[in-house]
């Protein structure tokens, strides 16, 4: 501001001092041309007196700077100090000489051809009738300024250096006061008395805005304590794709280094989605993609964000979605398997009753054929037991209560169920016990997690094999470990064994029956126990499953 004000004086002096030269250069012109005419009448005055004295002998003694010419009545041009006469125009048509003829005398100023330069004129009549004219140069704007170019030199150096000293003071002093304002506490400054309304006015903003400022702060403080306690990622843009602010969860889901405020978005990620998300939404289109960050899946919500009907940016919603994603992978591939799994039973039970329909079963064989559409219901009636087990189990939607579970008794109730089964094979099954077994659990569950455990034990066990169930008490845990001679898993294969439908020998598989569920029941029961299933097996070499429960 001080530059502007010194600027300001300094031009406007200078500025004033070159007008002031300006009017006197033009003032001075005037002048020298008035005395000039002035002065050239006289001469015209004194040469006209002698030539009426003595003509010829008066003109030959007069030495002159201006030129003198005598024109005839009829314009001939009788004499010229300048040129020769003869050679001359006809001077009727000149103004001073018409004007002479006339009054007696006349003047002009004019450019002259012969001269070449601006020239002032004076007639007057002679005592014969003819015409005295004596002309000279007009002193022009230009020798009048060189005439006086060391004086201007001298008087624009003065100026320049007064009005540099004079406006640096005069700045100064303007600005002290306003320099010295405490806008902090205006009313409290000393200063110019027109400058009150200004003061008071600047203290009433000063209220305003530090209100606002506090207004402003808490909602602020407010909004990020809200944003910094969310799971989900909130990332905000301008319209240049630079992020104004995001919260802490961000640099978690894209797991990244914070990048400071105003890095652009794409020092965020790269990826050709999320790239694709901020452009659509800054845009102003709304949109949402699905990210893959290392063994997460993030859904990002990008939407525009309007002040008035102006996009002034752009708010980018990230939210952690690999369970759902997992669980709709799961859930699709479990529909998948269940329509194919029960489309199994149902098409054996359509073709036996399409038999007997047209009659063509025997009579002696419609009870086998009955039977076999009954032992097809009954596998289906099992799966379909099975997969509403799984599917609360999933959900956590179990309308039965937690109860207190010896998991011995329950486990040599599970044994007597399946004895006769184990002894048509020769399969021995043994349990031993240590430790507290008491827990609390859901016995239907638990007792279902056994059977299948057992079952497929037995089941995909050799003739003659054994199976050996050991329970263990501690304070923190209670474990639960079940061990078969049986054909073993394949190291590939021992984390998809709990995956509905899913068989880890297919040769061996097919020869028994089962509704595919069982292990998946065994997970799902664990897992709502909160329990800990590991599986340990050599292929051809038996396998051995153990749970353990926290107390």
């Amino acid at each position: 501001m001080n530059k502007k004000i010194f600027r300001s004086i300094f031009y406007t002096s200078v500025v004033m001092v070159l007008g002031a030269m300006v009017v006197l250069i033009v003032s001075l012109y005037y002048y020298y041309a008035n005395e000039q005419m002035s002065a050239l009448k006289t001469e015209a005055v004194y040469i006209q007196r002698g030539i009426e004295d003595d003509e010829t002998g008066f003109l030959n003694k007069l030495s002159s700077p201006d030129r003198i010419t005598i024109v005839a009545t009829d314009g001939t041009v009788l004499y010229d100090s300048a040129e020769d006469a003869s050679k001359l125009d006809n001077h009727a048509d000149r103004e001073e000489i018409a004007a002479a003829l006339k009054n007696g005398t006349g003047t002009s100023v004019r450019y002259s051809s012969t001269l070449s330069e601006k020239t002032i004129y004076y007639a007057v009549t002679l005592n014969s009738g003819e015409i005295l004219r004596v002309s000279t140069e007009e002193t022009s704007l230009w020798s009048i300024f060189m005439g006086l170019i060391q004086y201007f030199v001298i008087i624009l150096v003065v100026t320049f250096v007064l009005s540099y000293f004079v406006a640096r003071k005069l700045s100064k002093r303007l600005l002290e006061p306003i320099n010295d304002m405490d806008l902090d506490r205006p009313l409290e400054t000393e200063s110019y008395a027109e400058f009150s309304p200004l003061l008071r006015k600047i203290a009433h903003q000063n209220t305003k805005i530090e209100k606002q400022v506090e207004d402003s702060k808490r909602r602020q403080k407010d909004f990020q304590t809200i944003t910094d306690n969310m799971s989900e990622g909130i990332i905000v843009l301008n319209m240049q794709g630079e992020v104004i602010s995001y919260n802490h969860a961000v640099p978690e889901l894209l797991e990244i280094a914070a990048p400071p405020d105003g890095s652009h978005i794409l020092a965020f990620n790269r990826s050709r989605r999320f790239r694709q998300a901020a452009d659509q939404a800054l845009e102003g289109t709304k949109n949402e993609q699905k990210l893959r960050v290392g063994e997460k899946v993030l859904q990002i919500i990008a939407s525009p964000v309007f002040t008035g009907k102006e996009q002034t940016g752009a708010v980018l919603v990230l939210m952690d979605i690999t369970e759902k994603d997992s669980r709709e992978k799961l859930r699709a591939e479990f529909v998948s398997n269940v329509s194919h799994e029960l489309k199994t039973p149902l098409t054996s039970i359509s073709g036996f009753a399409e038999i007997m329909k047209n009659g063509i079963v025997a009579e002696e064989d419609i009870p086998r054929f009955a039977g076999n559409i009954y032992d097809e219901s009954q596998h289906l009636i099992e799966m379909v037991d099975d997969i509403l087990t799984i599917s609360k189990l999933d959900e956590n939607q179990l309308d039965m209560p937690e109860e207190d579970v010896n998991l011995k008794e329950l486990t040599e109730s599970v044994i007597r169920r399946l004895d006769s089964k184990a002894q048509e094979r020769g399969i021995k099954v043994s349990l031993t016990s240590d430790g507290d077994t008491e827990m609390t659990g859901v016995p239907q569950v638990l007792q279902e997690m056994i059977y299948n455990l057992l079952d497929n034990a037995v089941k995909y066990n050799r003739d003659n094999g054994s199976v050996t169930i050991a329970l263990k008490g501690t304070k923190d845990e209670l474990s639960f470990n079940i061990a078969d001679t049986g054909y073993g898993i394949a190291p590939g294969e021992k984390e998809r064994i709990f995956e509905r439908f899913y068989r880890s020998d297919k040769s061996h598989s097919e020869e028994t029956e089962g509704t595919g569920l069982g292990l998946a029941i065994v997970k799902h029961g664990a897992n709502y126990h909160g329990a800990k299933i590991s599986v340990f097996s050599i292929p051809n070499n038996g396998t051995s499953i153990t749970i353990l429960f926290p107390r």
